[in-house]
């Protein structure tokens, strides 16, 4: 009869890379602290072939995004962010340099507005 392998229930790191048959980085899931800003990024990424972000999932800080990108630039951006009314959810859409080019917002109490850049 054959036996189960054990399992452990728990596996503990601040850091998981999922690479391909290459040895490439393109996954991560991740507690990464930013020592310049302080800051906690609390994600998972999907990464390109040239280890470039492609998409993210990640809480920074509080700020909530799912971000599509185009060579590391981000192109399309959902986010909440908190403010002392509940929190505003805005799409941002970007150009190719990772710039806005666009914006709707949504406040908790239900007010919106739209921006497009010049």
């Amino acid at each position: 009869m054959a036996t189960r392998a054990e399992v452990n229930p728990v596996v503990r790191a601040r850091r998981l890379e999922i690479v391909d048959g290459r040895d490439r980085v393109r996954a991560t899931i991740a507690a990464d602290r930013n020592d310049s800003e302080g800051d906690v990024t609390v994600g998972f990424e999907l990464l390109d072939e040239n280890g470039e972000a492609r998409a993210w999932l990640v809480d920074v800080e509080g700020v909530v995004q799912l971000a599509r990108a185009v060579g590391g630039e981000q192109v399309a951006v959902l986010q909440s962010c908190p403010d002392d009314n509940g929190a505003t959810t805005s799409l941002v859409l970007c150009d190719q340099s990772g710039y806005a080019v666009a914006r709707w917002s949504v406040e908790a109490d239900g007010t919106y507005s739209t921006w497009v850049g010049e």
